[in-house]
């Protein structure tokens, strides 16, 4: 606008030829039919933009109604589905202690039954030892009662001898 009103106030006579005040007022029709051509095509445009959306409304209304459930639904198998996972991660957690409750009290068994083994492997070399010692003063009295057995055979076949040819 403020090129046509200077346009409009500048004199004729300003030492400007008269044919370029012709392309000018072309060039400014041309300007003006593009503009009102581009405005058209816009409206067009937007006339069958609108065409179109009335056409895909009742579409996305549908497609709205069935995904209000769908959504409500996912929403609601998302809340399970936390809860889920809460009370898995409460149950993991609860065995997690109980397994180290467990360790702790297979570990302090473990200490006992070692220390109780290694008392059973210290009372079983005491008790092997005197069993040992047992034996080897049992063979040794066996010997002695075999030695002195038969000396006292020695001994009562010559008295048995001699009673015999006393008696005869």
């Amino acid at each position: 606008m403020a090129l046509a009103t200077l346009v409009i106030q500048q004199p004729l006579d300003a030492g400007v030829p008269a044919w370029q005040w012709t392309v000018m007022a072309v060039s400014l029709g041309i300007i003006a039919v593009a503009i009102v051509i581009g405005a058209g095509a816009v409206a067009v445009a937007a006339l069958k933009a609108s065409r179109q959306l009335d056409r895909l409304s009742p579409a996305l209304d549908e497609l709205r109604e069935d995904l209000v459930p769908a959504l409500r639904s996912l929403r609601a198998i998302t809340g399970r589905g936390e809860v889920v996972a809460q009370r898995v991660h409460e149950e993991a957690e609860a065995v997690l202690v109980t397994s180290r409750r467990i360790r702790k009290k297979v570990d302090a068994a473990t200490l006992r039954a070692e220390e109780r083994l290694g008392d059973l492997d210290a009372l079983y070399e005491v008790v092997y030892d005197e069993v040992a010692d047992t034996a080897l003063g049992l063979a040794g009295a066996l010997r002695t009662g075999r030695s002195v057995a038969g000396h006292a055979r020695t001994l009562l076949g010559r008295r048995r001898r001699r009673g015999k040819r006393w008696s005869a």
